[in-house]
């Protein structure tokens, strides 16, 4: 499930992730940036993401390389 950052996208909020948390999903944060300059709106996506009581291992690009492709192949 992905977690967007960008100011104009907020409107998965925090009681969503509590959901997709019960159920088990991963979550990626992002900002589905289209210029360099917003790549700086992560900080909406990872406050929403610990709103939403996301721990760390169900963040998928909150992962190392190694890690990541071991879950991809799971």
């Amino acid at each position: 499930m992905e977690c967007n950052g960008s100011p104009r996208r907020l409107d998965f909020g925090a009681d969503l992730l509590r959901i997709v948390r019960r159920h088990g999903c991963k979550v990626s944060c992002s900002v589905d940036a289209h210029s360099v300059a917003e790549l700086g709106n992560l900080h909406y996506s990872i406050g929403t993401a610990r709103r939403g009581w996301t721990e760390r291992d169900r963040v998928v690009n909150a992962r190392g390389p190694d890690e990541f492709l071991a879950m991809l192949r799971a």
